[in-house]
């Protein structure tokens, strides 16, 4: 299905790639950020990827009462083929010296063409510009400011990570016609790789606008939130590519989110920690001298991974000590009555006093007058396939050793050193 009929205008001074695959709840928004920026005769070109939620009658829809608006929907491999779809339709059929480039999820802020064509206006020699960008959530309430970055820094710094909001990029269409197309093969990094290849190839040509230019939005539907592994591994790949060897700090970065969602998100059967190990192969080849070891071990050594399992995780601090009121998260594999064992050691002055809570209330699990080793079992009803977490609570608030037991300069508020849990 296509909607390509409108002739643009070769007045037009901006053309705007939309890519979107089922976000009919926020594509008007989005739209109309677009097109009541204020620049007269702004093209919209939206890209669907074959929607099923009703997204072609309302594009058919917002058409016919903005005549800026094209679109076409058809079914495409992923976000990176689509906009090298619309990209290539934008460069054939738009007389535009500027394109910008807004997921359907995500918003311009008022006035951010005209400060991008303003910019470059006044920069002829600058190929592309960007700005600052907040982050939202799906109701649109600001998360916070995205970690932005301008382009004067030294390139390599971008080993670290994407300083640049692609929401807040605006493109000389000469730009895109030397750089396209985009790596089909990426499917989550392909923004950033395609920022590397301009920083690197037009050095000193990038400018910057120190305003808020976009709103980037944050739910759970995103790439970033559901393709985290990916996203990693497309990054490290990718900083091999343009900048040399990368930094381990992108599969550390990983492996925290990651353990945060365990067991849910551990297919049942496989560790954990076996997992990490793998990911760290795959990764060796494009990791700095020495850092494969290196994450190989600490993987290794972390206590909360080799507790792990598929049904059960305690996500603990490396060194196996509990948070003052840790959670413990349970993805049992079949219904009833289950034996839980834990067994460790109170290390803090004076006595321990440990609780289990739950949504249901808590209950006194044990007291320990002195240091030494603590060991409980004891009963619980878990539900099958559904995702459990209960709390290990002290009731003191925890053991601060840097209060506690100076010269100590830890400030982690502890609870005790978990050994071991089984889940029966």
């Amino acid at each position: 299905m296509t909607s390509f009929q409108t002739r643009p205008s070769p007045a037009a001074p901006l053309a705007v790639a939309m890519p979107t695959l089922n976000q009919i709840q926020w594509l008007p928004e989005a739209v109309a950020s677009v097109l009541e920026q204020g620049s007269p005769g702004t093209e919209l070109w939206v890209q669907d990827g074959g929607s099923s939620d009703g997204t072609p009658a309302l594009l058919h829809a917002l058409a016919s009462r903005h005549p800026g608006l094209r679109w076409v929907s058809e079914p495409d491999t992923g976000p990176a083929q689509a906009l090298n779809r619309v990209f290539s339709r934008m460069l054939a059929r738009s007389h535009a010296p500027v394109f910008g480039w807004l997921n359907s999820d995500d918003l311009y802020a008022p006035g951010a063409a005209e400060r991008a064509l303003t910019w470059l206006q006044h920069q002829p020699e600058a190929v592309m510009v960007y700005g600052e960008a907040e982050h939202i959530d799906a109701q649109g309430r600001n998360l916070g400011r995205y970690p932005t970055r301008p382009p004067e820094q030294p390139v390599d710094d971008w080993r670290d990570g994407c300083h640049i909001c692609q929401p807040s990029v605006f493109m000389r269409r000469e730009l895109l016609q030397q750089l396209l197309p985009l790596d089909e093969a990426l499917r989550t990094a392909f923004d950033y790789e395609l920022w590397l290849r301009v920083l690197t190839r037009y050095a000193g040509r990038v400018g910057f606008v120190p305003e808020v230019q976009a709103m980037s939005r944050v739910h759970e539907a995103t790439i970033t939130g559901t393709q985290r592994l990916a996203v990693a591994m497309e990054a490290l790949q990718i900083i091999h590519r343009h900048l040399g060897q990368a930094p381990p700090h992108w599969l550390l970065t990983y492996a925290d989110e990651w353990l945060a969602t365990l067991p849910g998100s551990c297919p049942p059967g496989e560790r954990p920690q076996a997992h990490l190990q793998h990911c760290v192969e795959r990764a060796a080849a494009w990791l700095e001298p020495g850092a494969a070891a290196a994450l190989g071990q600490r993987f290794a050594d972390h206590r909360a991974l080799q507790l792990a399992t598929d049904e059960l995780c305690a996500p603990v601090h490396a060194d196996g000590w509990t948070a003052a009121r840790q959670p413990l998260h349970c993805r049992p594999l079949r219904s009833g009555w289950r034996t839980l064992r834990l067994w460790g050691r109170h290390a803090s002055p004076g006595a321990l006093r440990l609780h289990w809570a739950s949504p249901q209330g808590s209950q006194l699990l044990l007291t320990a007058p002195a240091p030494g080793p603590i060991s409980v079992e004891f009963q619980l009803q878990v539900q099958a396939q559904v995702l459990q977490t209960w709390w290990l609570q002290r009731d003191d608030g925890g053991f601060v050793p840097s209060r506690d037991t100076p010269p100590s300069d830890d400030r982690r508020a502890l609870g005790f050193v978990l050994e071991g849990m089984v889940l029966s």
